[in-house]
């Protein structure tokens, strides 16, 4: 097992077996059980018809727009050439309270898997505002929402060109809910996507205020 997530261990009365779920970018959500003394083992195969055909993915960090670092997930297209650029979809997650991980985001809503099938690389940021590194790093975005966390969004595909593998004539943004909201904010902010799927944002915050069905949000 590498880079992956790893949930909800439990252990048996006798204290001789450990029962855990695990996933990795190219390996779906399995659970495993372990005993002393040997490796784990898996118990099931619900992602069996994927073998072979997802692509790992690898932790990045990123120099954000006000110096703070981020992380994401790079995830390098099907039969990925290190001599060629290719072009780059920069996936913004909802929440913004949640994060990237590195596990196998096969939902309908997560593009990544399906983009690296198609020849794409995929970065998945994780900016102010996400999950995971502290409360410090979440409270971010404070009297400050969209504006930093779309810079280092930009700031991300550059890191990607710099890196060699996003061509910057064939730059894309898009994200689901939150994500939605980041697209349509990032593209009024710069000119460097050529390309953006907003799902589920708000593109209008007078006309959207009361009227999402999330209720702390239409009380803000």
């Amino acid at each position: 097992m590498g880079g992956s997530i790893l949930d909800g261990p439990s252990v048996s009365s006798d204290g001789e077996h450990i029962a855990f779920a695990w996933s990795g970018s190219d390996c779906p959500l399995e659970v495993y059980v372990k005993v002393p003394d040997k490796d784990a083992v898996p118990v099931t195969s619900f992602g069996k018809d994927f073998d072979g055909r997802l692509r790992p993915g690898e932790v990045v960090t990123l120099k954000g727009a006000d110096g703070v670092d981020i992380e994401g997930i790079l995830l390098y297209p099907r039969d990925h050439d290190a001599a060629k650029q290719y072009p780059l979809l920069v996936q913004v997650h909802g929440g913004p309270s949640w994060q990237w991980e590195d596990r196998a985001n096969l939902i309908w809503h997560d593009w990544g898997q399906m983009l690296t099938s198609r020849g794409y690389a995929v970065l998945l940021p994780n900016p102010p505002g996400s999950t995971g590194y502290g409360s410090d790093f979440e409270r971010l975005l404070i009297d400050d929402v969209g504006g930093g966390e779309s810079q280092d969004l930009v700031a991300g595909a550059q890191a990607m060109i710099e890196r060699g593998i996003a061509d910057p004539n064939r730059l894309a943004i898009g994200g689901w809910s939150w994500g939605g909201y980041l697209t349509a904010w990032a593209v009024t902010q710069t000119d460097i996507f050529k390309a953006a799927i907003m799902g589920a944002g708000v593109a209008n915050l007078v006309s959207g205020h009361a009227a999402g069905d999330i209720a702390e949000a239409n009380m803000a």
